[in-house]
């Protein structure tokens, strides 16, 4: 799992990736490889984020959410 502040950092990092593995023997499974968007949400009145904004993902048989 990474995580990045941007979302044109994960984007540049996400298009690399793939080859960065492959120097070391490593494949990606491209059914468990994805960008999720999950950002904290703005202001008082959005306490789960705009569109777009997952509340919470699985990631090796854990649900992470997101809340204060």
């Amino acid at each position: 799992m990474l995580g990045f502040a941007r979302e044109d950092d994960a984007r540049r990092v996400y298009a690399v990736l793939e080859k960065r593995f492959a120097k070391f023997g490593l494949k990606l499974r491209p059914e468990k490889t994805r960008l999720i968007k999950f950002s904290r949400p703005r202001g008082l009145g959005q306490p789960h984020g705009g569109s777009g904004t997952r509340r919470s993902f699985d990631f090796l048989g854990l649900a992470h959410y997101r809340q204060r």
